[in-house]
């Protein structure tokens, strides 16, 4: 499995994450985990992007 797909789950499964903390858990412990797994699911899908295999335009 290619880099950037990996990444691109993992950051599709901190958004889950994300949202299902926000449903669940009580406001003291809920701004942290919020806060903690936004951060790292942008961080891991612009590592997706940055892995993404770039494409050449060769005549």
């Amino acid at each position: 499995m290619r880099l950037d797909i990996a990444a691109y789950i993992l950051g599709a499964l901190f958004f889950a994450l994300t949202f299902i903390s926000a449903v669940m858990y009580t406001e003291t412990t809920r701004i942290l985990f919020i806060a903690s797994t936004v951060v790292l699911g942008i961080l891991t899908i612009c590592l997706g992007h940055y892995q993404k295999l770039k494409t050449k335009n060769t005549p």
